[in-house]
């Protein structure tokens, strides 16, 4: 009885550990504009968790000075178990406005379209948009 206790308990752990999450880290940033979305509760906004299939979408507003890439606008949707859609070609050095949409996963959605503008660095950078459910 004793045996099939502690199976029974091993068994449990590693169920708790396949269903944990990604064990792997999330895939190198290749430069560009990186999007990544979260879903977290009202109550606990830093319990973020990474979403998948979220529309995001960018438009450069201006060039700072010369950099890398040749996309001025990309479209994409989040992939994946870490929510991330890379857009590595998207120029860098430069002002840009990127959308979240997470209607394209909740309907209706629980959150408004984010919208942020900021200046990508030469290298790139990330942004990420969180739904608060």
């Amino acid at each position: 009885m004793k045996s099939l206790a502690l199976l029974l308990l091993k068994g449990l752990i590693i169920a708790a550990l396949l269903n944990a999450g990604p064990c792997k880290p999330p895939p190198p940033f290749p430069g560009g504009i990186r999007m990544v979305s979260f879903e977290a509760p009202a109550e606990n906004p830093s319990d973020q968790s990474p979403v998948d299939g979220v529309a995001d979408s960018g438009q450069k507003l201006s060039q700072v000075g010369s950099g890398n890439g040749n996309m001025d606008t990309f479209e994409g949707y989040t992939q994946g178990p870490y929510g991330i859609d890379d857009h590595p070609l998207a120029r860098d050095n430069a002002n840009w406005q990127v959308t979240g949409n997470f209607a394209t996963i909740f309907s209706p959605a629980p959150c408004n379209v984010g919208q942020q503008t900021h200046f990508v660095p030469l290298g790139g950078a990330e942004f990420d948009e969180t739904c608060r459910v």
